[in-house]
């Protein structure tokens, strides 16, 4: 049984695995650089260095969200929401790790460093 492909059948297979294989490397390459806070709000994104210590104002529609950066951690510590989550997650240290204020719609999360960590329960 013969599949019947041309040329330019190859070529789109080749291509679509390319593509495919770039994505994949961009995606989960870690970078290797210093580690920082991501900051969203709808004001927009804003990145700040673990290395020095300071208090985050984020403006959201029900008020001001508080994140304090200190000896290499952040952590929300001030929020307008009713059932305070985003700041019961305690302190954000490695890559990848995240809270957020859903009310109002304040994201944060660790970039940066290397994006290799040990199994948790999540990837388990």
């Amino acid at each position: 049984m013969r599949l019947g492909l041309k040329f330019f059948d190859y070529i789109a297979i080749i291509f679509s695995l390319l593509v495919t294989l770039s994505i994949a490397v961009y995606v989960y390459a870690g970078s290797n650089g210093p580690l920082r806070v991501r900051v969203q709000t709808e004001e927009g994104t804003f990145m700040y260095s673990l290395e020095q210590d300071r208090r985050i104002a984020a403006e959201g529609p029900i008020g001001t969200t508080y994140v304090e950066v200190y000896d290499g951690h952040a952590a929300v510590v001030e929020s307008p929401c009713a059932n305070k989550l985003c700041i019961q997650v305690g302190e954000l240290h490695e890559h990848g790790d995240w809270s957020a204020c859903m009310p109002n719609k304040v994201f944060v999360q660790i970039e940066g460093g290397s994006s290799e960590s040990e199994v948790d329960v999540t990837t388990f």
